[in-house]
């Protein structure tokens, strides 16, 4: 459907990029990102969004390659990122929020709202790091610290919600494919696990759509 690929490409272009072919990686996680939205276009059309924001992110990537080797305009193409990466996940966000509503999965439109507020504190703090006023400049080796912790603790928490995204939205053809039995009895045991609790996860899902659905009813007639 395209969540596995999205896992992928956010890991490659986040925790891959830090070595020294850190650019690269960046321009290939994202490309994988773009294959990925292309998929999950398909299946709504907030992920059009996505799909033109990330093709700036390859641009950005591609000019991070050019200020390695060049050495200069590095701090100017790093503010851009920023302003590329926020308007991204932003509108990432937003396409898997319209989704899971639509699915009926509530944990992941809850989990998406709460990982755009993290982002949104992360960018606050960002900006104010760089104000040039004498209380921030006294604060400021703490702000970088925050800054550090809500960078990793978003991307964690975009992985979380991206894998959450695979293992409970996925297309009907996807969902009918029979599924090869191992020959380890533990896997398929494990399998058999996961599975009851997924599926008693989808009966609570539904039973709560049902439930809002027929409350929408009832007020309509009123």
């Amino acid at each position: 459907m395209g969540f596995g690929l999205l896992f992928i490409g956010y890991f490659v272009a986040n925790f891959m990029t830090l070595n020294p072919l850190g650019s690269v990686f960046r321009i290939l996680g994202y490309g994988i990102i773009f294959v990925a939205l292309l998929k999950l276009q398909k299946y709504h059309r907030a992920f059009q969004f996505s799909v033109f924001t990330t093709l700036g992110m390859l641009f950005v990537s591609g000019a991070f390659v050019y200020t390695d080797i060049a050495g200069i305009y590095k701090d100017i193409i790093g503010y851009i990122e920023q302003g590329f990466s926020f308007v991204f996940l932003s509108l990432l966000l937003y396409a898997i929020l319209k989704i899971s509503r639509e699915t009926g999965v509530k944990k992941l439109a809850d989990a998406s709202i709460r990982n755009f507020i993290f982002i949104s504190f992360y960018y606050i703090v960002c900006v104010l790091e760089y104000l040039p006023f004498d209380v921030i400049e006294r604060v400021r080796g703490e702000l970088r610290i925050i800054s550090l912790i809500l960078y990793f603790s978003c991307i964690l928490l975009n992985m979380i919600l991206f894998g959450q995204c695979y293992a409970n939205i996925c297309d009907e053809k996807d969902a009918e494919m029979a599924r090869k039995p191992s020959r380890f009895a533990w896997v398929n045991h494990f399998r058999e696990e996961f599975d009851r609790r997924e599926e008693k996860a989808r009966a609570e899902t539904e039973a709560y759509r049902k439930e809002k659905l027929n409350k929408r009813k009832e007020r309509k007639k009123r």
